[in-house]
């Protein structure tokens, strides 16, 4: 299932789900990074 959500664009409802993708943008990335890391870490020992 896939659930969508939309706003206005710039009211107090468009912001928010702005911040709450920025958010989620933002843990993917560092599990992203976290998964390099560790990939990494076993090819140097």
């Amino acid at each position: 299932m896939i659930v969508a959500y939309t706003a206005e664009p710039g009211s107090r409802s468009h912001e928010a789900l702005n911040l709450l993708a920025s958010w989620a943008a933002t843990e993917e990335a560092h599990e992203t990074v976290d998964g390099d890391a560790s990939a990494l870490s076993g090819l140097c020992t």
